[in-house]
């Protein structure tokens, strides 16, 4: 190949590249839109059925009443990751005790999580990191109902923290069945999963890393087939 002949494909590579960044950036443009009217149609929809909810009805027609609410709040819970990935978020930061944050979040999520699952803390970090305590905790939602998809038959999760230097170090494991070395650079793309369609958008450990980097962080994980895996969290700590 000539020199005139590789600038050429170069200069038709970054076009490519370019054209590609372009319909990315529609069909985001296009998720956010969707995701907005969905979200207010999913909103008239919860009124009307918190409305029907406040005469009283038969049981039968309670019991599927309370179905579509529990259905719709799912519907929103997807309709809010993907608007917040496309969209930028005013962030509350403050100082936070992340021990305590994390303590706090673990126990409401222990009743979410189930019998099945034996969910431990060892929080010894011990340090104030500056963050918004909605991200962080949904952050922890996430990695703990991962944890728990990865294991169907129940299984222990531990949360736990240590100071490493000027971080701190948050991380999430579980007794899985680990993740495949294959899949493990793809986990974090959004809408990349493994799980059936009714189960998991995708998006879940996207918003994991995205949140994390906004606060200066990082995520890595660790995981060996049949053992488990684990997800460690580094945030940086008020000096």
């Amino acid at each position: 190949m000539t020199t005139d002949d590789a600038a050429k494909e170069a200069v038709v590579v970054r076009l490519e590249d370019a054209a590609r960044l372009q319909k990315l950036a529609a069909l985001g443009q296009l998720t956010l839109g969707v995701a907005h009217d969905f979200n207010n149609a999913l909103s008239i929809i919860d009124l009307n059925v918190a409305a029907l909810l406040g005469q009283p009805r038969p049981a039968s027609d309670r019991e599927a009443l309370e179905d579509v609410r529990e259905a719709v709040a799912r519907a929103r819970s997807l309709a809010r990751d993907l608007l917040s990935l496309g969209e930028a978020r005013r962030n509350e930061y403050q100082p936070l005790d992340l021990d305590a944050l994390l303590e706090r979040a673990t126990c409401l999520m222990r009743k979410v999580l189930g019998p099945h699952f034996a969910v431990k803390t060892s929080l010894e970090a011990g340090a104030t990191a500056m963050g918004d305590a909605g991200l962080l905790e949904q952050v922890l939602l996430n990695l703990l109902l991962n944890a728990r998809d990865a294991m169907p038959a129940g299984g222990s999760i531990t949360v736990s923290t240590r100071r490493v230097g000027d971080e701190v170090r948050v991380s999430v494991s579980d007794t899985g069945g680990g993740i495949p070395r294959t899949l493990r650079e793809r986990i974090f793309e959004p809408f990349f999963t493994t799980k059936p369609a009714d189960k998991g958008s995708g998006l879940g450990l996207a918003m994991v890393r995205r949140i994390i980097e906004q606060h200066g962080g990082r995520v890595e994980v660790e995981s060996v087939l049949g053992e488990g895996s684990v997800f460690h969290l580094e945030l940086p700590v008020v000096r």
